[in-house]
């Protein structure tokens, strides 16, 4: 593990302060990045010093099986996802009925079609171009890369879902 021990010990996303546990290494292509347990909440995260390009790391290979950390690809699920999905929607229509919907890191845009179909307006983030470019297919308005360098008019969303996005946030 090459990253230095006070590093780790930082402020926690979930809780005010925790310490990492080195857990494994996850690697692909050019990638062996060390993977971290927080001792306090159990979030698992990557912490490395190596700059990674997200784009390559999320391609293809990321959904078809191809990696370490590897990701099913919700294209193969979809039917069974909607259950999910719908849910979630409901969830949220109990607060607000219909208006911008913005889900950072929407993948194939599987959500936001549920959402669309529900009467929202919806919106993506995607880093990885390769499912980014399907939901466009699919008619959704994507941000292709990272979310901090959207240029989203302050404001302008009614809801703004992370599904299954904090543990990749650096």
């Amino acid at each position: 593990m090459d990253i230095p021990r006070e590093k780790l010990v930082q402020n926690c996303p979930i809780q005010k302060k925790c310490e990492w546990t080195f857990k494994y290494y996850s690697t692909f292509n050019s990638y062996k990045l060390p993977v971290f347990r927080c001792n306090t909440c159990g979030l698992e995260t990557i912490h490395t010093d190596e700059s990674i390009e997200y784009e390559k790391l999320y391609g293809g290979e990321y959904y078809k099986g191809g990696s370490e950390y590897t990701y099913r690809d919700e294209r193969e699920t979809e039917k069974f996802d909607a259950y999910v999905w719908d849910a979630r929607i409901q969830n949220i229509q109990k607060f607000i009925k219909t208006g911008n919907f913005l889900d950072v890191g929407c993948s194939f845009g599987g959500f936001l079609s549920r959402a669309k179909l529900k009467g929202f307006q919806v919106y993506g983030v995607e880093v990885s171009e390769y499912s980014a470019e399907y939901a466009k297919k699919r008619g959704i308005e994507v941000f292709q890369g990272n979310f901090l360098n959207s240029n989203f008019e302050k404001e302008s969303f009614d809801v703004i879902t992370l599904v299954e996005v904090i543990e990749h946030l650096e």
